[in-house]
């Protein structure tokens, strides 16, 4: 049994859900993940992989349940808390006086799929490399015969990163002060779309 804090769960679980893939079977699903008193959250369409966590009290395990419907069913709890308690192929969720029950998906066919540990990197200002997304992932191109250009480059540059997209036709960069950062990446625009 694990218990959270109900609008932190529903936050939590908002965001990770971005990176289901509903018509699939197992990747429309979310993975929750228990140990050492965090909840991690995780999903991916293998394009863009999430993971999220937040504090918890309870034991150890990993869950694996369709995110539409976690989402909905928290999004309907009523109490300040909300605990979740596995079973036998379901998932019990009890806020307050309010139960419900959700089936789980057998939680070993997500290994595949399991996005990778996140290698040590650099800390930016969230709302500043938002913004700056949303500058350039505009200038991104739709056309998918042309694939290296559908994404955003992050390149190292003069203590930061630029930020780079293009269509050929337009260009748009932007650059942002960071420490740390070595080496470039492309990341595909639909990805970062479902940041935004």
């Amino acid at each position: 049994m694990l218990t959270l804090d109900t609008a932190d769960a529903k936050r939590v679980a908002t965001l990770v859900a971005r990176a289901t893939n509903p018509a699939h079977p197992i990747l429309g699903g979310i993975h929750i993940a228990v140990s050492d008193g965090l909840a991690i959250f995780s999903a991916t369409d293998l394009d863009l992989a999430i993971s999220a966590w937040v504090d918890s009290t309870g034991g150890d395990g990993r869950v694996l349940l369709s995110g539409k419907r976690l989402v909905d069913v928290l999004g309907r709890c009523p109490g300040p808390t909300v605990t979740l308690a596995p079973g036998d192929g379901e998932l019990v969720v009890t806020s307050g006086r309010w139960k419900a029950k959700l089936p789980t998906i057998p939680v070993a066919e997500y290994d595949p799929y399991l996005p990778a540990p996140t290698p040590e990197g650099t800390t930016l200002d969230g709302d500043a490399f938002m913004a700056a997304v949303g500058r350039v992932v505009l200038a991104c191109s739709t056309d998918r015969s042309r694939e290296m250009l559908c994404g955003l480059r992050l390149e190292p540059e003069d203590g930061g990163v630029r930020l780079a997209a293009t269509d050929s036709y337009r260009l748009a960069t932007v650059h942002l002060p960071a420490d740390g950062i070595d080496t470039g990446a492309t990341v595909p625009a639909t990805a970062l779309h479902a940041l935004t």
